[in-house]
């Protein structure tokens, strides 16, 4: 009978991180943000494990990807291999120089970059990217 009240008494957060980690992994970047993190502490913390910010990918169309939105979370993707960032075929989307180097900054692991429809990459935004990004292999724009 004793075991019987042992297992009702179980809290999912008894089970090892590594064990949380494995489930976590299941989910998307925007489930992990808007879902699993609200639910506790630990579970916040466990989210941003930065082996689930090892890929990133932004669609600058969407509204609430600010450069607020994008530094935040260039800060808790120290894995961070590969980024991707788009706009909108004949739309001009822009691109602060200021959040490149925010994420360079904080990824200096990053070796695939994609930069689709940002209307202000020139010459000069090129040779920040390959400069800060010093592992960089593939940069398609």
């Amino acid at each position: 009978m004793d075991n019987v009240t042992d297992r009702s008494n179980f809290n999912i957060n008894d089970l090892p991180a590594e064990i949380l980690l494995h489930l976590f992994s299941f989910f998307s970047q925007k489930e992990l943000l808007l879902t699993v993190a609200p639910v506790c502490q630990l579970w916040r913390a466990l989210s941003y494990d930065p082996l689930f910010w090892r890929t990133l990918s932004f669609d600058l169309d969407n509204s609430n990807i600010t450069s607020k939105t994008l530094q935040n979370c260039f800060a808790r993707s120290h894995l961070l291999h590969s980024l991707e960032i788009s706009g909108r075929r004949y739309l001009h989307h822009s691109l602060p120089v200021a959040d490149i180097l925010c994420c360079a900054s904080y990824c200096k692991n990053v070796v695939n970059l994609q930069l689709r429809f940002v209307s202000n990459l020139d010459l000069q935004m090129t040779a920040e990217l390959v400069h800060n990004f010093p592992l960089l292999e593939n940069l398609n724009v």
